[in-house]
């Protein structure tokens, strides 16, 4: 009622109201104006509503101005109601947005920031529009826009500040980084908004115009260089002053000719030779002019990188851009040791190292002087040079494609194309560049406090209970049944105080759950029958389950010890039934299911992390929120499936993710694929991993074991093998297969009585020991 203009329901008198409301609690009124604002669906709407909000403020609040609308636009949690309000103050002189931009920066972090304006010009950049064109309604001399052009200068200039590790970072919920998407946006603006690249660069608050003058002023320009009638040269002079002058008119015949120019780049493959070899000597001076900085200077690079490594010798085409790359490099490679990042990019192309010598040797030695000057940092974020802009920006940059909008310079050049060869210069030794440092695959960070927590932390002593109460609780839970489960619990209410209750769930998890997971039913039923009164031993029990667990995954002996890994795998079905099974979530803080299957991948502990995550998701099939397909869930099995599709893993992880997938009943091929996130991780090395079994370690089939005929040679290599498996054991398909296998000794008793003659006599218990494991392990490898 009070936050959103609605002419049905007016409030009399409302500034009284707000203004007692502010004394008692400034957050409520900052809440309920971000809700009004949340509810609108358009960028119109919602600009309309924080233009009546702040108005509103301004009548009710006697401090406004000077304090309350900015503690409004910076106490909100909310961005989008933020960047709305703060377009608006700007844009009406109550704000400075330059100075608010650094500050949010500053308190959030830069990379925080870039995502949130990331989000917010995703739905305003295409409404943006000049102060001078806003209208007002009536009395209200306001500024009312979704967005301004001026403030849309503003926070693309904030996107070449920013370093390689912000414009990777990856967006939630998508598979690009906030570089890549950036760059889009910026396209597009550059295409809407033809001379928004100046504002970024110049001052932001001149008003750009480009009647029609202008335009014809600045294609007569380019008709008199085409003509010859004026150089190059002549023409970059020209355009320094123009940019530098504070006419108005001359700054925008200079913006208009830069756009046009960025504009043309996708015809230059047409052009003839004369007005190509012009354009790339213009394209060229610009750059080492610094004509263009910040974000139109990497488009700039970004377009000369394109061209030279377009083939020379592959069509006329492509021979045509390289060749405007080349005139175009060849202005500005005095400059090129302020970008050592574009340097590198540059050797790499292999048909220019081959025909351009001279060229790549220079850039190369460039490269090595400003190692050995140390202007080269490992990361840099400090302008580089006098061009506004930093050596990790044009990186960006040079990350992604860049598509260029549809050309407004057409009828300056013959579209006429002209087939012109361009012949290697000499040949060129190869440039030895350092190899980049592999990355080593950790265990633990970013799995959550469960396997993270400080030791010390885990090893805390619950307070246990006199020894009197002690014996009878265990009394009491050896003489446990599903059908005196109610019983107990009513004397476990008489005996044991709540404070114990720590205590008691790190004895049920270590001496029970984690050992008998036939009894999770009966333990589960148990607790139930407890009421309320056993609401704190869950909580102390899903504890205990997280510490042990915790340590099972750091133990070395993970992933050789059997019994460790069934204490995992049982604790992981218990955690499922008393977590998803009643939908409670497992908090990624807790335990990070999805990035604990990533890391086993890398460090060759899925054969210990995959049974127990999928004893997890086995809860989730009695659960109303988390059974499929719900989407943390399906994201884990799209995890599983991408994993099920490694070659060479050993099919008892396989086997694991078909017996989910049957409790769930889901069919693997219709679980959506999770590749991308997979190959974005560290790559295992398969040699020696637990988790794969390659072909060429596979174990011969010594079928022949049997055979009375080669019973000696049989046991002879046998005993050959087994000497050498002291060290290096055979791997089988299931590890330790040989641990499980027991050969009842009145076999061979039995082998005498049916069978009798010669064969009775070669089959020895020791013999059934050794074929029997190697038997099984064919029959499950066929």
């Amino acid at each position: 009622l009070f936050f959103s203009p609605n002419p049905k329901w007016v409030v009399k008198n409302p500034t009284g109201a707000i203004r007692r409301l502010w004394e008692i609690s400034p957050n409520t009124v900052v809440a309920a104006c971000v809700e009004a604002f949340k509810v609108l669906p358009t960028a119109e709407d919602r600009a309309e509503v924080v233009a009546f909000q702040c108005n509103l403020l301004r009548k009710s609040l006697p401090n406004a101005n000077s304090g309350a609308l900015q503690q409004v636009v910076s106490g909100s949690k909310d961005a989008d109601f933020a960047f709305t309000l703060a377009c608006y103050m700007s844009d009406n002189g109550l704000l400075d947005f330059p100075n608010w931009l650094q500050e949010r920066s500053n308190n959030v972090g830069k990379p925080v920031v870039a995502l949130q304006m990331f989000v917010f010009l995703t739905r305003t950049y295409n409404k943006a529009k000049l102060r001078s064109t806003a209208s007002t309604d009536g009395g209200d001399s306001s500024i009312k826009l979704v967005l301004s052009w001026e403030n849309l200068a503003t926070m693309l200039r904030l996107y070449t500040t920013l370093d390689n590790e912000t414009m990777n970072q990856v967006i939630p919920n998508t598979d690009t980084t906030l570089g890549s998407q950036a760059k889009v946006i910026l396209e597009r603006c550059l295409q809407l908004y033809p001379n928004i690249a100046t504002m970024t660069q110049n001052n932001p608050n001149r008003p750009p115009n480009q009647p029609d003058e202008i335009e014809e002023a600045a294609n007569g320009y380019f008709q008199k260089i085409y003509a010859s009638e004026e150089s190059a040269r002549e023409v970059v002079e020209l355009l320094k002053r123009f940019k530098t002058s504070g006419s108005s008119k001359e700054n925008d015949i200079f913006a208009c000719m830069i756009h046009n120019l960025f504009d043309e780049y996708r015809f230059f493959s047409k052009y003839p030779e004369k007005e190509l070899r012009i354009t790339g000597i213009l394209f060229g001076l610009l750059i080492k002019e610094q004509l263009v900085s910040s974000i139109t200077l990497g488009i700039a690079l970004r377009y000369v990188l394109e061209a030279l490594r377009k083939p020379p010798n592959q069509s006329p085409q492509s021979g045509k851009m390289f060749r405007f790359g080349m005139f175009a490099l060849e202005q500005f490679k005095e400059r090129l040791h302020e970008w050592p990042q574009y340097c590198s990019h540059i050797v790499q192309i292999g048909h220019l190292r081959e025909g351009y010598a001279t060229l790549v040797g220079e850039i190369e030695t460039a490269m090595d002087d400003n190692q050995s000057a140390g202007s080269v940092s490992t990361a840099p974020t400090a302008p580089t040079g006098a061009s506004g802009i930093t050596e990790s920006s044009v990186g960006s940059v040079l990350g992604g494609e860049i598509s260029v909008p549809s050309s407004s310079m057409g009828g300056f050049v013959s579209s006429t194309t002209e087939s012109v060869g361009s012949a290697p210069l000499g040949g060129l030794g190869k440039i030895e560049l350092p190899p980049p440092k592999p990355k080593k695959a950790v265990f633990g960070p970013g799995l959550g406090r469960a396997v993270n927590a400080p030791t010390e932390q885990n090893e805390t002593q619950n307070e246990a209970p006199p020894d009197q109460i002690l014996d009878r609780v265990q009394f009491l839970i050896n003489n446990l049944s599903i059908s005196n489960c109610a019983e107990k619990a009513n004397d476990l209410r008489d005996i044991l105080e709540r404070r114990y209750f720590p205590w008691l769930g790190n004895y049920l998890v270590v001496k029970r759950i984690s050992t008998q997971p036939n009894f999770h039913t009966m333990y589960l039923c148990f607790i139930d029958s407890l009421g309320e009164y056993g609401k704190g031993l869950v909580d102390a029990i899903i504890a205990s389950v997280y510490v042990n667990v915790g340590k099972l995954l750091r133990s070395q002996k993970i992933t050789t010890s059997t019994s460790e890994r069934s204490l995992l795998k049982n604790l992981g079905s218990w955690l499922g039934q008393i977590t998803l099974a009643r939908n409670r979530p497992i908090l990624q803080i807790m335990l990070d299911c999805k990035e604990l299957l990533f890391q086993g991948y890398e460090t060759g502990m899925l054969i210990a992390v995959t049974p127990f995550v999928a004893k997890i998701l086995e809860g989730a099939k009695n659960s109303t929120v988390f059974r499929p397909p719900n989407p943390w869930l399906m994201g884990l099995m799209g995890v599983f499936r991408a994993l099920y599709n490694v070659d060479d893993l050993k099919m008892n992880i396989k086997f694991e993710v078909e017996v989910l997938c049957k409790n769930l009943n889901l069919k693997l091929e219709d679980i959506p694929l999770r590749n991308a996130d997979l190959s974005k991780r560290i790559p295992p090395i398969k040699e020696k991993n637990p988790d794969f079994n390659l072909k060429s370690q596979s174990a011969a089939a010594p079928a022949a074991a049997l055979s009375p005929d080669k019973t000696s040679s049989s046991g002879a290599s046998t005993g050959g093998d087994s000497a050498k498996s002291d060290d290096e054991p055979q791997q089988t398909v299931i590890p330790n297969l040989a641990a499980y296998v027991q050969v009842n000794p009145n076999l061979t008793q039995l082998f005498e009585q049916v069978q009798g003659g010669p064969l009775s006599t070669h089959i020895t218990l020791d013999l059934l020991k050794r074929s029997v494991p190697i038997a099984v392990d064919n029959a499950i490898r066929e």
